[in-house]
């Protein structure tokens, strides 16, 4: 490409170089002129003619004229030369950021073919699973179809269910109602059994003391005895017996006064109770003195 390039210029600077050549071959004919004058005046030959002297002084001005002509061209000529040397580095520069612009475009090109491989391998994988899809769709659609039937059915199922239960629910509120209420009378009938005795005979001990009769201790315990008995079978158990001596307890028992210390000898007034292992009622115990 450089010497394509550099042609006109070889071509101007080949022109030039004739020139001076030429000019050079003029000047060296136009020396010789006073050289031969003077001989022929020293040897006594005649006098060059006048005209081939003007001609002389004027071919040798022409010759001055056309050698600064020629210096004006060389002078330009150089300038030129700089300038497409300048140029000359302009365009490899040019060249060379056009070629590093090639290789980033061929690399942006190759990226981008990377990609669009990469984007047509993830449509057909796309495609791929939008076709799985497609024939797992009538399959989910009847799947689909058979819940809502099932569903319909639990739904028949679960309202035939809820009907049945409350069918069932009120029968068996009515019969616990009616069983609570037998219940109660049954525990009604058995109070009424422990204490039948003390209810028969407590009118006629009340009879009696109103008619001056004495009544014997042991008759008032056959009728509180019953009593007694009905309440140890419901679960109420005696705690302490009266007139015995026991270590004190605080939280079986309590006093009248100020509690003494725990361990302390304490003799029960009058006994507690508890239901089922759980205390109802604390003993009444009064200190031992010492």
């Amino acid at each position: 490409m450089s010497s394509e390039w550099f042609s006109p210029v070889a071509a101007i600077a080949s022109d030039h170089v004739q020139a001076w050549q030429g000019l050079a071959k003029a000047l060296e004919r136009v020396s010789v002129l006073p050289v031969e004058t003077g001989r022929r005046l020293i040897t006594g030959d005649a006098t060059p003619p006048p005209d081939q002297v003007a001609d002389t002084l004027r071919e040798l001005a022409g010759l001055h004229s056309r050698q600064a002509q020629l210096e004006a061209e060389r002078d330009g000529l150089q300038l030129l030369q700089a300038r497409t040397e300048a140029d000359r580095d302009a365009m490899q520069l040019l060249l060379a950021r056009t070629e590093a612009e090639r290789d980033g475009l061929q690399l942006l090109l190759a990226r981008t073919e990377a990609e669009r491989d990469a984007m047509q391998l993830a449509r057909a994988r796309a495609e791929a699973e939008r076709d799985a899809l497609q024939l797992a769709l009538p399959r989910v659609e009847g799947e689909c179809q058979a819940l809502k039937h099932r569903l319909v059915h639990l739904q028949e199922d679960h309202a035939l269910d809820l009907a049945t239960w409350q069918t069932e629910r009120a029968r068996l509120e009515a019969q616990a109602s009616l069983g609570g209420q037998l219940a109660l009378d049954d525990q009604k009938r058995q109070v009424f059994a422990w204490i039948e005795a003390t209810l028969l005979q407590l009118p006629v001990l009340r009879h009696a003391l109103e008619g001056g009769q004495p009544i014997a201790a042991e008759e008032v315990l056959a009728l509180l005895t019953p009593l007694q008995e009905g309440l140890a079978t419901w679960g109420f158990a005696l705690i302490g017996t009266v007139g015995h001596t026991v270590p004190f307890n605080p939280v079986l028992h309590q006093t009248p006064g100020e509690a003494p210390e725990a361990g302390a000898p304490v003799r029960v007034r009058q006994p507690g109770y508890s239901l089922d292992e759980r205390l109802v009622r604390r003993a009444l115990v009064v200190p031992v003195p010492a």
